[in-house]
Parts: structure tokens; C-alpha cells; sequence
């Protein structure tokens, strides 16, 4: 391996890192947002209770919208800093670096021994990546509107029917999950690591859910039957 290459796959195993943290956020954010609305569901809450989870499920959607594009696309290639999944897809055209992941994965699986086979190669890990990636690269009508849908929740005010914007809800939970399951197949080409996005954000629906519980109105203990 040359010098270049390796300061360059070093490089991109801190791209990756950061990838990682983008999706972990992702997929908390995604989970709680989706466990408070569950919970709500029930209708237990009214007043000032519900007013504040408005507010609150406001301020999710907000970060929901941004974290999905920034976790997927960054504008500003010629930043060296800058992370995204299409950053590492894009450096996986290279096919010295990629003979060379592959490489250091097959060494690594020499030394481990049996237990290596319980995880997918680089290899089959960096084709699986280019096809979950795909649906989510190939679809720029989509990119367009969560742009035009993140940049209204940075404080523009706009007026859209209730489907309309129902419509575009789902269409970020939909591309939110897409984004999770490349990630997942990024952390394992960059870094031989399994992390399950979406069942972590499955998990913190509990913590949703635990939120509205917590600020449920209890009884009065002074009430009489």
C-alpha cells in the first residue's frame, strides 16, 4: 500500500466515523419521534401537556429533516472536512483504494480465523452499500422537496395543505430509514463494524414513549373514591 492510499483510506475511516455519529442521531431523533406520537395516540394528554409535545415534536422534525440531508449529501465537495454517504461512495470509484480495503479485510480474516465468517466481506459489503445507496441517489424530485421542506423549518413560514405535508412526512420517514441501512453498510465497508440503525431507532421509541408517561396528569392522591 502507498503512502497516498493510505492517508487516504485513513482519511476516509474518519469520514466514516463521523457518518456513524450522523446516523446514530439520525435514528434516536427518528425513534423518539415516532415513540411520543404512539403514545400520544392514547389522547391522555390536553392543555399545557399537549401544547408542549407540539413544540417539542416541532423541534424533531426540524432536526429530522436536516440530519437526513446532511447525512447523506454535502454540497461543498472541495471541503476536505466535510462527511457524507456520497462522499464515501464517491471514493469508492477508486479501484486501488478498493482493492486495498478488500486486501486489509482478507488479512483480517486470516488472523480471526472462523469468527470472521459471521460478518460480511468488504467486498460484499461495498456492493450491498451501492445498492442500498442507489434508490436514494437516483431519486432527485425526492432530494428537492426535503431540501425545500428543510430549509421552511429553518424559519421561513410557508402555508401547504394538511395531505400535502402529511405526504411529505412520509416521505422523510422513508428516506430516513433508506439513509440508515446505507450507513450501516458504510460503517461495515470503513470499519468492520455492524451497528443496526434502525433497530437502535426502534429502541428509542421507548424513550418517546417514557416522555409522555413521565408528563401524564396522575391523580390526585388527596381525591376520594
Amino acid at each position: 500500500m502507498t503512502d497516498a492510499v493510505r492517508s487516504k483510506i485513513e482519511n476516509l475511516r474518519l469520514k466514516a466515523e463521523a457518518v456513524h455519529v450522523a446516523a446514530l442521531n439520525l435514528g434516536n431523533t427518528l425513534g423518539v419521534f415516532h415513540g411520543i406520537n404512539n403514545a400520544i395516540e392514547r389522547g391522555a394528554l390536553a392543555g399545557s401537556e399537549i401544547r408542549a409535545i407540539n413544540i417539542i415534536q416541532s423541534d424533531l422534525l426540524h432536526l429530522l429533516v436536516i440530519r437526513v440531508c446532511a447525512l447523506c449529501f454535502t454540497n461543498q465537495k472541495e471541503r476536505d472536512d466535510d462527511a457524507s454517504i456520497d462522499r464515501l461512495i464517491d471514493a469508492l470509484r477508486d479501484k486501488e483504494l478498493c482493492r486495498e480495503l478488500v486486501a486489509t479485510d482478507m488479512q483480517w480474516r486470516v488472523a480471526v480465523g472462523p469468527r470472521a465468517s459471521r460478518c460480511a466481506t468488504v467486498q460484499q459489503s461495498i456492493g450491498t452499500l451501492r445498492r442500498r445507496w442507489s434508490p436514494l441517489n437516483s431519486q432527485p424530485d425526492v432530494w428537492k422537496r426535503l431540501y425545500h421542506f428543510r430549509s421552511k423549518r429553518l424559519g421561513h413560514v410557508t402555508v401547504a395543505p394538511k395531505p400535502a405535508q402529511e405526504a411529505q412526512s412520509n416521505e422523510l420517514w422513508r428516506t430516513a430509514r433508506m439513509a440508515l441501512s446505507a450507513a450501516r453498510q458504510a460503517r461495515l465497508v470503513f470499519c468492520r463494524e455492524d451497528c443496526d440503525y434502525l433497530r437502535m431507532s426502534a429502541r428509542a421509541e421507548t424513550v418517546g414513549r417514557g416522555l409522555i408517561v413521565a408528563i401524564e396528569p396522575r391523580p390526585s392522591k388527596n381525591t376520594r373514591a
